[in-house]
């Protein structure tokens, strides 16, 4: 078991490839496959249910906006602003 552990890489990467000169990194990606992932069942929900799609564009760009704002609020809060205290 401990040379299992030995094995492992616990320091990858953080960069998965390289397009025209942008870095694509591991994070990022998920990210935006988890919103992909995110709009296709929430769209393909309000289908099933026969919710006007009209209301479903606005609904998904607050939720994307609210989800970007509230990433950076807890980078500031949870990550940033310790790390300052703590020098």
């Amino acid at each position: 078991m401990n040379n299992l552990l030995l094995s492992i890489n616990w320091n990858p990467n953080p960069e998965l490839f390289n397009l025209f000169g942008i870095s694509i990194r591991y994070y990022g990606l998920l990210w935006a496959i988890g919103i992909f992932f995110a709009y296709i069942v929430v769209h393909y929900q309000y289908r099933d249910k026969k919710i006007d799609e009209k209301k479903f564009e606005p609904l998904f760009f607050y939720c994307f906006f609210g989800i970007l704002i509230g990433c950076l609020a807890y980078q500031i809060h949870i990550v940033l602003i310790p790390a300052r205290i703590c020098k």
